[in-house]
């Protein structure tokens, strides 16, 4: 197989630029699954603590579009589309942990109207294996 790559390199500009196609997807299709693995790794099944946080911060973002071009190209003729895409209203809240740490999420509406900026709210949490990182997983209100 690396032989034939070699070969088609070998080749003229449009072999050429097959196999900067094929090298880039390849080192893609790599870089995904590593980060996959890493992910799995960092993550999976570790436990979740609980720790009280501070909020720093909070957001709305009400709902916008963007509009993003697809290109179809079939040889002859090339083709560009837009395709809009709405997001939809965002309610974001900041905390920051004990140790410094400042996390962020997206929260309900309703959540969102009861927080206040130095409110102090209790912080579901996972932490990573490998970066020690605080993955956020649920805010609630202490009792």
């Amino acid at each position: 197989m690396f032989e034939g790559f070699v070969d088609l390199w070998q080749d003229g500009w449009p072999e050429k630029i097959l196999c900067i196609l094929m090298t880039i997807v390849v080192l893609g299709l790599l870089w995904l699954a590593l980060w996959g693995l890493y992910y799995l790794v960092e993550t999976v099944h570790q436990p979740e603590y609980t720790e009280t946080c501070v909020v720093t911060y909070k957001r709305f973002v009400p709902t916008h579009t963007t509009v993003q071009n697809t290109i179809i190209s079939t040889g002859k003729t090339t083709t560009i589309i837009p395709t809009v895409i709405v997001h939809p209203d965002t309610w974001e809240i900041h905390v920051m942990f004990n140790d410094g740490q400042i996390k962020s999420g997206n929260f309900s509406k309703e959540f969102y109207d009861q927080i206040y900026i130095e409110q102090t709210l209790n912080g579901s949490f996972k932490k990573g294996r490998i970066s020690g990182k605080k993955y956020l997983t649920v805010l609630g209100v202490p009792e």
